[in-house]
């Protein structure tokens, strides 16, 4: 390993791997003119420097993750805006989300035996490379399949990012501080997503979805710099590649496992949560993502102490712990519906994001150390492929639910118009901005126009609400539905707003004049509660619904 500072490099001496049905590999050994505490494993990890070089290679590694991370989550508060301004289906907008999750985790592995090979310090810098130029693309695009291919390509560049973060911080800093470092990488891995939500709201209070996007390219050139100039290069190429045998060891195997399934809940959770909060709530894309910071205020101060609550009662203690924490707080997720005050969501979302903490740090170190230190690039790839695969198949299979559910629940009056039936099926967002021109009520579009397609998804899931598949539930409830209908588009009815049949005008016999055209006298559209624009309002008299699709 190529070290600065005071670092004093050594050819590496070859160790054989720990367990002998494993492959061996090679450790570098290296001479640092520090004082940290020695490393006394018989597999000692090298120094890379004084204390503050430690610090700055954290600084940078932890934010070139942030950057690859939030963009897994950000885009989600743009969805609403994006579907209206790219009319994309609901299976389409899940694609937007999942196209780079799922390249993201599909070339982990690979992306990380090249950091290996050729040095981990270039892979960094290429993944941001690469992830900085598909985001600076992303924002002259206006179809929702040209969003997919850019996401795709900043997959790539995530993929090169993600595991030389890790590998980076496990070669650079001693085994006595490693935990502690790993800490801070597994809460900014959680928070980072929480806080790209917050940064997307403002963002999209002033701009529109297309900022979201310039934003990765800012933080890609900051990662990138700082890269360039305080993370030392560090290569093992002569190391094995991931044998499958290393699942049979119960640390290594359970630490997996325990990741995916968090990350499975935890991305698919904001997935529904966000459009849960801007089309069934009615919030703004900034108010949605503030709803969510309790989940972040738990997680990154449950992930600093989870190290030291793990050595005081066991890393099995507190990763259980975490994880039922994880089910409570979904358990309460899963009873929120349109009349949910926001007590409740903070009732689940704030345990969520402790247990998140507890369960992540312990889990994240059991992947790592138990592995010889010629194994570490792979145990790296091997958590960040969990996480990613985690976040993909949370997002596909509670994308599926909602899509499915919404289509399959979807009632429709016979006289509307087949393009616009089409587009009120294709997804929720579409069918909000449907609503736009008969809203009327400032600031509650989304809620009175989209609050009843949202909860097409209302319906029991098909499984039980824990521990993770609960994450669905923001959008469940078990109320009996309302049946009543209140769209009727203005280009296709000569009474705007109505929600049903007004009596045609009944001529005075009092008055010489007629009642002309199709009108409603003002006494009947009065004594409904309505106003002077002919039609009857819906029952929701806050303002004019687009839609009461049950």
């Amino acid at each position: 390993m190529t070290a600065s500072g005071s670092a004093t490099e050594t050819q590496p001496a070859a160790t054989p791997g720990t367990g002998a049905d494993l492959p061996t590999g090679t450790a570098a050994a290296a001479t640092a003119t520090t004082t940290d505490l020695p490393d006394t494993s018989p597999h000692p990890m090298p120094t890379a420097g004084p204390a503050s070089h430690h610090t700055r290679v954290l600084l940078v590694t932890c934010g070139a993750l942030a950057t690859v991370i939030s963009a897994m989550s950000s885009l989600n508060v743009a969805l609403p805006s994006i579907a209206a301004d790219t009319h994309a289906s609901q299976t389409r907008l899940s694609w937007i989300i999942d196209a780079y999750s799922l390249v993201f985790a599909a070339l982990l592995l690979p992306a990380g035996a090249l950091g290996d090979r050729f040095g981990r310090r270039r892979a960094l810098l290429a993944g941001l490379v690469i992830f900085g130029a598909g985001s600076a693309t992303a924002p002259f695009t206006s179809s929702a399949a040209a969003l997919i291919g850019l996401r795709c390509v900043l997959g790539v560049g995530a993929a090169l990012v993600m595991p030389a973060t890790l590998s980076t911080i496990t070669g650079t800093f001693p085994r006595g501080r490693r935990a502690a470092a790993v800490g801070v990488w597994a809460a900014v891995a959680g928070a980072s997503a929480v806080v790209g939500l917050l940064v997307s709201g403002l963002l999209l209070q002033a701009w529109s979805w297309r900022s979201v996007f310039l934003l990765g390219v800012v933080l890609a050139a900051l990662a990138a710099v700082g890269t360039w100039l305080f993370v030392p290069d560090s290569a093992a190429p002569d190391g094995p590649p991931l044998d499958p045998r290393l699942f049979t060891r119960p640390a290594f195997a359970a630490g997996t496992v325990s990741i995916l399934l968090q990350f499975f809940g935890f991305f698919g959770l904001i997935f529904v949560t966000m459009q849960y909060l801007q089309l069934v709530r009615g919030d703004s894309a900034l108010v949605a993502a503030l709803s969510v910071l309790p989940m972040a205020a738990g997680m990154m101060p449950a992930a600093r102490l989870a190290p030291k609550v793990a050595a005081a009662v066991g890393t099995r203690a507190c990763c259980v712990a975490g994880l039922v924490l994880v089910t409570a707080g979904m358990v309460v997720l899963s009873r929120l519906d349109q009349d949910s005050t926001y007590w409740l969501l903070l009732a689940g979302l704030f345990p969520l994001g402790v247990g998140m903490g507890l369960a992540m740090t312990p889990a994240t170190t059991a992947v790592t150390d138990s592995l010889p230190p010629a194994l570490q690039g792979v145990g790296s790839a091997v958590n960040d492929l969990s996480r990613e695969l985690g976040g993909a198949l949370g997002i596909a299979v509670l994308g599926s639910l909602l899509s499915s559910t919404y289509r399959s629940h979807l009632a429709l009056p016979a006289s509307l118009p087949p393009a616009l039936a089409d587009k009120a099926r294709s997804s929720l967002g579409v069918a909000a901005h449907l609503g736009e021109p008969i809203s009327a009520t400032p600031g509650r579009r989304s809620s009175t126009a989209c609050r009843s397609p949202s909860s097409a998804a209302r319906s029991p899931p098909p499984w039980p609400p824990v521990p993770w598949p609960s994450c669905c539930a923001p959008l469940a409830r078990r109320r009996p539905p309302r049946p009543t209908w209140a769209w009727a588009p203005a280009s296709s009815r000569p009474h705007p707003g109505r929600c049903r049949r007004p009596r045609p005008p009944q001529p005075r016999p009092d008055r010489p004049e007629a009642v002309t055209g199709p009108r409603t006298p003002a006494r009947h559209v009065r004594a409904r509660g309505g106003g002077r624009d002919g039609g009857v309002p819906a029952r929701d008299s806050r303002a004019l619904r687009v839609g009461q699709w049950f």
